[in-house]
């Protein structure tokens, strides 16, 4: 889902005494969310607050476009799952990477729609607010672990004006302009390996070609993901302005990264 322009760090101790009232039952699994939680907030260094319950009173009166669910004690095994697989995608980037992106707070949240559109997830710039729907799990684990990066990407945009003069643009063949449509990331579930490719150069889902930075935000959220690069990099052996494309966001990744995600990076974690 596109970010979007609007407008505590919880410890575990403090997401202890949230709204959830958990039977006994659900002691171990509470346990093992705020350990996720834990180890997740070190990745961030403190730089980054977290929350999975969180009642719907927006901020301010442009928020009002967002609508979600506060997760419940029966959501906690899905919540937990979902924070695996999130934990796992984030331990991709670069030590004190997240330090530098000015992101604030994540909130994880259920049934996450942006007016009337389901999202896997959205950004808000103005609060420097990532949301994560750990209930939608359309495309399966693929498509979440996938949508992580994509956010990612973002806040990264966002943070560092990537493309403050165009040049993306003009990667594309002549003549091509972004529908600039707002549509919901839809996931076609039935893929194995990353989403069908548009019969147009140069884009890797049809989601790309909604907007500039959407398209980025595939590309990037594909270089993440081993089978989905193996195949974008494939792609790109007779597709020049996908070429392009991932050279632009790798060049990218290694000026603000201060040379680490360099080959030698990409290389490792593609292996």
């Amino acid at each position: 889902m596109a970010c979007w322009c609007a407008g505590g760090h919880l410890t575990a101790d403090e997401l202890s005494d949230t709204d959830i009232s958990a039977h006994s039952a659900d002691i171990d699994i509470r346990r093992e969310i705020h350990q996720r939680l834990d180890r997740i907030s070190a990745v961030f260094h403190q730089s980054t607050q977290f929350k999975y319950v969180y009642s719907p009173n927006p901020r301010s009166a442009t928020e009002k476009v967002l609508n979600f669910q506060p997760a419940t004690p029966k959501d906690l095994p899905r919540l937990n799952s979902y924070l695996s697989i999130f934990e796992l995608e984030i331990s991709k980037y670069p030590d004190q990477f997240f330090r530098s992106i000015g992101l604030k707070r994540i909130i994880f949240v259920k049934n996450l729609f942006y007016k009337e559109l389901p999202a896997q997830g959205l950004y808000n710039d103005s609060t420097k607010t990532l949301y994560f729907n750990f209930s939608d799990t359309r495309g399966g684990r693929l498509a979440l672990r996938h949508n992580v990066h994509h956010e990612i990407y973002h806040v990264i945009h966002s943070h560092f004006d990537i493309n403050p003069d165009d040049t993306w643009h003009n990667l594309n063949i002549p003549d091509f302009k972004y529908t600039h449509r707002g549509r919901h990331h839809q996931v076609v579930a039935t893929q194995s390996e990353n989403y069908f490719s548009p019969d147009i150069p140069g884009f890797v889902t049809d989601y790309a070609m909604t907007s500039a930075e959407e398209d980025q935000a595939e590309v990037f959220a594909c270089l993440f993901i081993q089978s989905q690069s193996r195949l974008m990099h494939k792609w790109a052996v007779k597709d020049e302005v996908l070429a392009n494309k991932i050279r632009f966001i790798k060049q990218a990744l290694l000026d603000i990264s201060d040379q680490v995600i360099n080959e030698s990076y990409w290389h490792e974690l593609n292996r």
